[in-house]
């Protein structure tokens, strides 16, 4: 781990600031990855993750998002943060399309998505074959490893997330938080029970609050209702569980909190694009 009194003194006080943010503010949880070389034609149809994605190429492909398509080759990357529309697939020329592929999840209650530092999910690297070499190795190394690929894996992402504030041309003013405590407290009780039947109610009889100004509170902190925000915490709990278990997703649905299976099917194709089955048989390795 990257500590702040070994960061250069070549970087800006203000970068200097947002990389200690950045490092004593989350872990991260790898996923799973994956190495591709995909024969046209081929194509990734329009989606949302529920993680952080990666794509490091080393031929053309063309990503599109809601806001520009892009073809990227060697030397740039694609890193967009959880719940984002893209699709991708191959260059203008039709040809073999090599990539390798990273998902994680940037764990932190109270800080939104470091990558929330970024205003766009292209992004160029120096010595760029090094970072997609080293990618490369955390997939190989899965293959056979697991634990010691998601150690590899999370010093990689670590220090490919510490590079980009270093050296990203633009980075976004302020680095909000959620700093109201009732809802620090709310959003803890989410995280330790989101597989509970825990209702708004519960949540806000906890910090003292009526349901009314819990719910009004907790969206001028967090963008987001509280049963949107616990539904989310269960889904991203749902899809850790379709990726790294052969658990039907029946089971899956209820030992992550979802009472209703059928509002879970409902509700992860709305977030996703995708049935829980199409996920997990797409990108599960």
């Amino acid at each position: 781990m990257i500590e702040r009194k070994q960061i250069s003194h070549k970087i800006p006080e203000k970068r200097k600031n947002l990389i200690s943010w950045f490092l004593n503010n989350f872990t991260v949880r790898y996923l799973f990855g994956g190495s591709w070389a995909d024969t046209y034609p081929w194509f990734v149809h329009r989606r949302s993750l529920v993680d952080t994605f990666f794509l490091l190429p080393t031929s053309p492909i063309e990503i599109s998002t809601d806001k520009e398509t892009r073809v990227i080759t060697k030397g740039e990357f694609f890193l967009l943060p959880e719940g984002q529309w893209h699709s991708y697939g191959p260059g203008p020329k039709k040809e073999i399309s090599k990539h390798v592929i990273l998902h994680a999840v940037f764990v932190s209650p109270f800080h939104p998505n470091p990558l929330s530092l970024f205003s766009s999910p292209f992004h160029r690297l120096k010595n760029y074959m090094n970072w997609h070499d080293r990618a490369e190795r955390v997939v190989m190394l899965e293959q056979t490893n697991k634990p010691a690929a998601v150690t590899l894996a999370k010093a990689v992402i670590t220090e490919l997330i510490v590079e980009l504030i270093a050296t990203e041309p633009e980075l976004t003013a302020t680095v909000p938080a959620i700093d109201e405590p009732r809802v620090q407290q709310a959003i803890m009780q989410i995280e330790k029970e989101y597989s509970n039947n825990l209702s708004v109610e519960d949540l806000a009889r906890n910090v003292s609050l009526q349901p009314v100004r819990f719910r009004t509170l907790f969206k001028k902190h967090t963008g987001k209702s509280p049963k949107q925000y616990l539904n989310e915490i269960r889904l991203q709990n749902s899809v850790e569980l379709l990726l790294t278990t052969t658990s039907t997703v029946t089971d899956i649905a209820y030992e992550c909190g979802f009472n209703d299976e059928n509002y879970f099917r409902n509700f992860f194709r709305q977030k996703t694009g995708m049935t829980p089955t199409t996920y997990r048989m797409e990108n599960r390795h």
